[in-house]
């Protein structure tokens, strides 16, 4: 990063010394590795070999999987953050992204950018986020299993056939994407669906489920035991909607107590039970 000094002329011998002294360090040979701390952020770039398979063991960073020129690695650390913390290996075409975990782990912002030169070069993208998020955009990957503690999940533009999430305690959202045979169980958190074709098995124990001008493939269910689900812009399909007698069914003609049964010849079906709140839905 470029720095302008404004100096005065009684220290024109001083700035003389300090642009000799940037000349010769740019001159320097530079590794495939590179670092650079300014305003106490770190920064390091990897070039690595190629792999087909990633996987996450990691606490602090926020990671970002996209379409790129090439096999690399970034990671920035702010706010008090060290790069150095963040680790990545390639072992038998599989990267893995990696740090210790600590008393005090939380001790900055850390985000790392994963690049792969083709949307169908990982098979499989699986492990454990005790924190941060992953972001999967524009890929295909035949195998997502992933397990969370407070990590914030997002995909968008993302195709896979066989998708397993656990997570703890956190949102997630799935954008513009195409998901088939998943399972998702979520502790505490929302999730939204938004644009896309999924067939899927999910379970919230504590929180909501909106899923907004999306298909399915198959059928589908979504069991809620404390929280609203919400599906706006509902496919021509069949459907079994179940609440709790002191809850109600809101559609966009009246509302229904305990059930509302929906029936389309040669189409999936998606279940919904909401336990303990309303169910929303809107054609």
């Amino acid at each position: 990063m470029k720095k302008i000094f404004k100096i005065g002329s009684f220290c024109g011998i001083v700035g003389l010394l300090i642009f000799a002294g940037l000349k010769i360090n740019s001159a320097l040979p530079r590794n495939q590795v590179t670092e650079a701390q300014t305003n106490q952020t770190t920064k390091r770039v990897y070039t690595v070999k190629k792999f087909n398979k990633i996987k996450f063991s990691s606490y602090r960073p926020n990671t970002i999987v996209t379409l790129g020129n090439k096999y690399q690695v970034k990671i920035k650390a702010k706010r008090g953050g060290n790069a150095q913390k963040i680790k990545t290996k390639v072992k038998n075409k599989q990267l893995t992204i990696y740090d210790e975990p600590e008393k005090h782990f939380n001790d900055g912002y850390y985000e790392v950018t994963v690049t792969v030169p083709s949307k169908n070069a990982l098979k499989k993208v699986s492990g454990y986020l005790r924190g941060g998020s992953i972001y999967l955009e524009k890929l295909n990957i035949p195998v997502i299993n992933l397990k969370s503690n407070i990590a914030y999940f997002a995909f968008d533009h993302v195709s896979s056939q066989n998708v397993k999430l656990k997570i703890k305690h956190e949102v997630s959202d799935i954008m513009d994407s195409n998901l088939k045979n998943c399972s998702i169980n979520i502790g505490k958190g929302n999730m939204t669906i938004d644009d896309s074709k999924i067939k899927a098995k999910v379970h919230i124990s504590k929180g909501g489920m909106t899923v907004v001008g999306s298909t399915f493939m198959g059928d589908s269910s979504f069991t809620l035991n404390k929280g609203l689900f919400l599906m706006t812009d509902a496919p021509k399909i069949s459907y079994d909607l179940r609440v709790d007698p002191k809850h109600k069914i809101e559609t966009d003609n009246k509302d229904y107590h305990k059930r509302l049964s929906i029936i389309v010849p040669n189409k999936p079906t998606v279940k919904v039970t909401s336990k303990n709140a309303n169910i929303e839905f809107y054609r």
